[in-house]
């Protein structure tokens, strides 16, 4: 019987990371079903609240390149920041071993790629969340308000939200 990744799919604000949270909390249901949370790797810079391999495995940007050059990289998403510029997030190959189960957040496009590039190995099954892009949009202002999404122009990133949850509906 092959391993399997458990990805929770939506967009933006669909209540992703509060339900992996959740699951990976309870060490009893991790234990028993030998699951793992996958760790994404990032070239972003570590925030002061964050730990290198429980949020992300923190790169440089010559590690992302060395990733990739050494063929390590399952999927990528690159973004234009304000603060650093272009930072990458991507899953890393290595980061995936045979003989565990593991739980992820993904991106439609995030899955689609761990079936492409692991379905020979691992059972990918996707859990798609659905919200009402409604009440994404408040989960968003709500984030930005409470200081969870951090920025110094909170009209700019209100319009980023709204920009994202139209371009995934």
């Amino acid at each position: 019987m092959k391993n399997r990744i458990l990805c929770i799919v939506g967009g933006t604000c669909t209540g992703k990371s509060t339900l992996l949270n959740k699951i990976t909390s309870d060490n009893e249901l991790m234990e028993k079903y030998n699951l793992k949370k996958l760790v994404y790797s990032t070239t972003r810079k570590k925030r002061d609240d964050e730990i290198d391999g429980v949020d992300y495995h923190f790169k440089t940007n010559d590690e992302f390149v060395e990733d990739r050059n050494n063929h390590d990289i399952i999927e990528v998403r690159d973004y234009e920041t304000k603060a650093e510029g272009l930072v990458e997030f991507y899953t890393q190959k290595s980061s995936i071993q045979k003989g565990s189960n593991y739980i992820c957040t993904a991106s439609p496009m995030q899955a689609a790629a761990y079936i492409c590039n692991l379905g020979d190995e691992f059972d990918v099954e996707l859990f798609v969340l659905h919200t009402d892009e409604f009440v994404r949009v408040i989960r968003g202002i709500d984030r930005i308000s409470n200081n969870i999404i951090t920025t110094d122009d909170k009209n700019k990133a209100v319009v980023d939200i709204c920009r994202r949850i139209i371009d995934e509906s």
